[in-house]
């Protein structure tokens, strides 16, 4: 059955991360401890739809996640499911804010342009969607998205916590709370854009490599760029050392120049390029 709750949560995502300009991973919460993967790569964790966290999860994240400077940030009900039924508390317990069940179902979240946010093209909205599915004989097309009433809801009720985020009443929707060896971030409603994203990546000290908001790909070696929207691409990366940029379908090499790397313009193209030390 089509769930319009996992698809702000799980599908949307992805296409966003693909848009703020920096590497992401993307892992199953199962394998959050598995001691191959290297902890310390991470600057921001995001937790998607952590409903139910076991114990053993909750210790690791607790004990060798909640550490080393870096920043956590948790989506609409994490933990909320226990062994003896919905808890709040558990919701407080992982975010480390003081959280309120919502008497209303209105969901749409306002962040302004400031403080944390002041790198926002402009003051920004989101909310939980509601689509319709329109059939077709061969496929289904999503469309008709629009603002949606969501229950359970909650909100931020805590005076240690900075509110970034407020619903239309006021009431804290988003807020970060930074603690000794790290700092939380906890959005009550999902489907937030990529820019913010990409901000709350740059304040976790993510080094953003492209501010458009065409959709790349970047690990140590190479960069793929899809020139889908913007009219200039210009890559910035963070090692000191010259290098240069080869383009590895049309050829061509592209020099650094006042630090950044300015990309040839082809509408609707794909491109990628070796990072050459």
């Amino acid at each position: 059955a089509f769930s319009s709750l996992a698809t702000d949560l799980l599908v949307t995502v992805p296409d966003e991360l693909a848009r703020i300009g920096a590497p992401y991973d993307i892992f199953n919460f199962s394998d959050l401890d598995h001691p191959k993967l290297d902890l310390e790569r991470y600057k921001l964790f995001i937790f998607l739809n952590t409903f139910k966290i076991d114990a053993q999860k909750l210790a690791f994240i607790q004990n060798k996640l909640k550490a080393s400077g870096r920043t956590l940030l948790w989506i609409y009900a994490p933990n909320y499911i226990q062994e003896k039924g919905l808890s709040i508390k558990g919701i407080s317990t992982v975010t480390e804010m003081n959280v309120n069940l919502r008497t209303s179902e209105e969901g749409e979240v306002l962040v302004k342009k400031e403080g944390f946010f002041s790198k926002l093209p402009a003051d920004t909205r989101y909310s939980f969607s509601k689509v319709k599915i329109t059939a077709s004989s061969n496929y289904s097309t999503v469309n008709d998205v629009s603002a949606k009433k969501i229950s359970p809801l909650f909100e931020i009720n805590d005076p240690a916590a900075e509110v970034l985020g407020i619903f239309s009443d006021g009431k804290a929707a988003f807020a970060r709370m930074k603690l000794m060896n790290y700092t939380s971030l906890y959005s009550t409603v999902a489907n937030m854009p990529a820019p913010m994203y990409r901000e709350i990546a740059r304040n976790a000290g993510v080094h953003i490599y492209y501010e458009g908001t065409d959709p790349v790909y970047i690990n140590n070696r190479l960069i793929g760029i899809h020139m889908q929207n913007d009219t200039s691409h210009s890559i910035r990366l963070p090692l000191e050392t010259p290098q240069t940029l080869e383009e590895l379908f049309d050829g061509g090499t592209i020099k650094k120049e006042n630090g950044c790397y300015a990309l040839p313009h082809a509408l609707g193209e794909t491109k990628l390029y070796l990072i050459k030390y």
